[in-house]
């Protein structure tokens, strides 16, 4: 049978063209989100796990420990935050709290207000973190993932599991209210291609592929 040239070149050139699509549109660029009030987190591992619980001394109390560098091995520090030790009687054991909670309670250690930050050695494609509920009556407030100076996403808290998935960021800082979090999880950036180079890598595929039938 035979089949006219140019009609079999549309239908290659139609096939590459849905290819590159959905690669575009199953791109880590095109599955970015958030998420809030889920019931987990991350998975652990791949992802890094800091749960709070060895946080030690110094701090405006022994009880309250600054988290600081603390946790600088594993690739992360925080600004603003103080560790509770379980001396509170809540019932996940130690996790952290904001020096905004901390000087509601009297145990901010005189501080200057800081920004309440995650800051990430190195870009992170996601993290989690579990939020306790607004045990003081001041709202959760929300949290923003920035790359620098950039805002990449943000999102509105909830008690649960809350973070940010398929993106590239290095800081979450937290915006009003007084969030305690606990179990923070999170995983490197992996370098991937952007949605113009994959088209490009498969338009030279496609490319080929058609060359190479040709020479048959």
């Amino acid at each position: 049978m035979c089949v006219d040239k140019g009609k079999e070149k549309l239908m290659q050139a139609k096939t590459m063209w849905q290819a590159a699509f959905v690669a575009v549109l199953l791109s880590p660029a095109a599955l970015a989100g958030t998420f809030s009030g889920t019931a987990s987190g991350l998975p652990v591992p791949p992802a890094t796990l800091i749960d709070f619980e060895n946080v030690a001394p110094p701090g405006p109390l022994p009880e309250f420990p600054y988290v600081d560098n603390f946790y600088a091995a594993s690739g992360v520090s925080f600004s603003g935050f103080v560790a509770e030790r379980g001396i509170l009687g809540l019932p996940y054991g130690q996790a952290a709290m904001t020096q905004f909670v901390g000087g509601l309670l009297g145990v901010s250690g005189g501080r200057p207000v800081e920004p309440v930050e995650i800051r990430f050695a190195s870009p992170v494609s996601a993290a989690s973190f579990w939020t306790a509920g607004d045990l003081l009556g001041v709202g959760l407030g929300s949290a923003e993932a920035f790359s620098g100076n950039t805002l990449v996403a943000s999102l509105t808290l909830a008690p649960g599991y809350n973070g940010f998935d398929n993106l590239s960021f290095d800081r979450i800082r937290f915006e009003s209210g007084g969030p305690l979090i606990d179990n923070l999880a999170f995983q490197p950036a992996a370098p991937v291609p952007e949605p113009a180079s994959a088209l490009l890598m498969l338009s030279g595929l496609g490319v080929v592929g058609w060359w190479r039938r040709r020479q048959r």
